[in-house]
């Protein structure tokens, strides 16, 4: 009786307690209860029709497929099979949605529960496709699906005929090009929905969460996927697929097959003021396939586009600081662009400094964020850029450079300590150059703790050019700043202290 109402997630509950028993009890009887169970429910995962509509319910079944015998989702043919298919509609959200969390829950099964070898033989015995998900087929399910039967929408995507189709046909894909692109074309058909369904007219609050819930527990998975190591074939083509496809357009999906990056970074660009999270996972996975073009990085860090930075926390580029700010929307709208600025930031420290090789990078970061980085130098990834950059003579050059032109509010005392704690470590062949900071910037400070730390700073690095040769000394410091740093410190009364 129970299984013919296996498609509610109360039933599948009351199955983990059952098969935790058997599985204490009888092995056995545990392995055959969970091949039955196995053999229900993936057909039906496929033909989406298990009750896959909330967190709860996509919960539940995760944990069935934790409960049952492994042996039972093997081979992984039924499981491919569940996976790779289409909904009878995109029309309609919960249709989408029950497909969605059918795709997410097989998903962990196999990146949990299998090899990346055995997932990519499979997949190329069983010839699957990768336009089964293309963006033709995506319009056709949206628009006139009603007029075909789930079954046949999988055969009637081969069809269209477009020069990428008749290469896809004439030579056999990779299998592990046909699962990555598949996975990406995903996160297009999710990210289109959320970024154009409106919340109250096309589906409802809750609709929309679980949406966004799915399209995090994705990306999350595509996160594992590429950084566990366990996938290198599946992540060296959605690289390949990825980058291969910049500058085909923003259209997502308009004029080619596929959904090029420039499409999912647009849509991704809609969530900024909504959805820092999604955004901030989205900028883990481009991080994660070396994408670093600047056109997509200044926006979400919101780099300056003039040389001087605001004296402020810049909470939006464009802000008007009109009344429109007062209202709630708008504010939630700047607090969540300042979380994806700051976030976003914290991603590409960590970045730059797994590829210190690359000096663009860190270059770019400090002329252009020095100021961020100084606030945000609490933040594990950042501390660890700005020792990189201590390490390096030339970066720490360029950071107080950086410092000198572009920190204009170092009154504030919690900037001026965090910029202290900044410049400490600066490489010693910088000594010259920091001490000419100090003098400049620091050392007036009205703030009497804050002055003894720029005094105790600043001596030590005298000490340190005085433990130098003359040469080396005096070509940090050369004679006639050095008679400049004296008259100056005479003048102000500074040499006092």
């Amino acid at each position: 009786m129970l299984l013919r109402l296996i498609q509610y997630h109360q039933v599948l509950e009351m199955f983990i307690l059952v098969l935790q028993q058997c599985h204490k009890e009888n092995e056995d009887k545990w392995k055959r209860l969970s091949r039955q169970i196995a053999d229900i429910i993936l057909p039906m995962i496929g033909k989406q029709q298990m009750h896959l509509d909330s967190p709860e319910a996509l919960g539940v079944l995760n944990t069935l497929f934790e409960t049952v015998a492994p042996s039972s989702l093997r081979p992984v043919d039924m499981l491919l099979k569940g996976m790779f298919t289409t909904p009878a509609t995109m029309a309609n959200v919960n249709t989408v949605q029950l497909w969605v969390s059918g795709v997410l829950a097989v998903l962990r099964v196999l990146i949990s529960q299998s090899t990346e070898d055995i997932v990519l033989s499979r997949v190329h015995e069983l010839s699957l496709s990768p336009l089964l998900l293309s963006c033709p087929t995506i319009r056709h399910l949206h628009d006139d699906c009603s007029l075909l039967s789930p079954l046949q929408l999988p055969l009637a995507t081969p069809i269209t005929v477009t020069p990428d189709n008749q290469e896809a046909n004439g030579e056999r894909v990779l299998p592990e090009e046909t699962f990555a692109r598949f996975l990406l074309q995903l996160v297009g058909v999710m990210l289109d929905d959320i970024s154009t369904r409106q919340v109250k007219v096309d589906m409802t609050e809750q609709q929309h969460t679980f949406y966004c819930q799915q399209l995090g527990t994705l990306l999350m998975c595509l996160i594992h996927i590429f950084k566990s190591g366990m996938f290198r074939r599946i992540t060296a083509a959605a690289t390949r697929l990825l980058k291969g496809e910049a500058g085909l357009g923003a259209g997502p999906g308009v004029s080619g097959v596929f959904y090029p990056l420039e499409g999912l970074n647009a849509m991704v660009g809609c969530l900024v003021t909504t959805h820092p999270s999604l955004v901030l996972l989205w900028c883990q996975v481009l991080l994660i396939i070396n994408y670093t073009n600047y056109s997509w990085w200044t926006e979400v860090h919101q780099t300056p586009r003039r040389q001087s930075l605001s004296c402020t926390k810049l909470l939006s580029p464009h802000s008007s600081g009109g009344v429109e700010e007062e209202r709630p929307e708008a504010r939630l709208a700047m607090c969540n662009r300042e979380i994806v600025r700051r976030g976003g930031l914290i991603l590409f420290c960590d970045y730059v400094c797994q590829n210190l090789h690359d000096s663009e990078h860190l270059t770019w970061l400090i002329v252009n964020h020095v100021r961020d980085l100084i606030n945000l130098s609490h933040e594990p990834p950042v501390q660890d850029f700005i020792s990189a950059v201590h390490r390096n003579s030339a970066a720490s050059g360029l950071f107080i450079q950086a410092i000198q032109s572009r920190c204009d509010n170092l009154a504030t005392p919690t900037m001026l300590k965090k910029t202290l704690q900044c410049l400490e470590g600066i490489h010693l062949s910088q000594s010259g150059s920091l001490l000419m900071l100090y003098v400049d910037k620091l050392l007036n400070t009205p703030f009497r703790v804050l002055a003894r730390m720029v005094d105790t700073l600043a001596c030590r690095r005298v000490e340190m050019l005085l433990a130098e040769t003359l040469q080396n000394s005096i070509a940090q410091l050369p004679v006639e700043e050095l008679d400049r740093i004296q008259e100056y410190l005479q003048i102000s009364g500074l040499a006092q202290r």
